[in-house]
């Protein structure tokens, strides 16, 4: 994958804003706040090494349905877990 650099992308610009602004997302949340789709790939490049991002990802099943929600730990939170 050839990820695009967090500076040069809006789009990756508008994930992280929302994700900042509203804490953990679900997938919905983040196609409907971002303006995004293929969210998955999009956590993929906020997390690959050239952006640095640490985002979390829970999964839930309710009815047979599984809803993926994201969170974004900020480096003062990431150090607090990793202590």
């Amino acid at each position: 994958m050839n990820a695009a650099k967090y500076e040069n992308s809006p789009r990756l610009q508008r994930v992280i804003k929302q994700m900042r602004l509203r804490g953990e997302m679900s997938t919905r949340d983040i196609i409907d706040y971002a303006h995004v789709c293929a969210v998955s790939s999009i956590i993929s490049e906020l997390r690959d090494p050239k952006n640095g991002f640490t985002i979390l990802r829970r999964s839930e099943t309710k009815d047979g349905l599984t809803i993926h929600k994201y969170t974004l730990v900020e480096p003062a939170q990431q150090e607090l877990n990793l202590g």
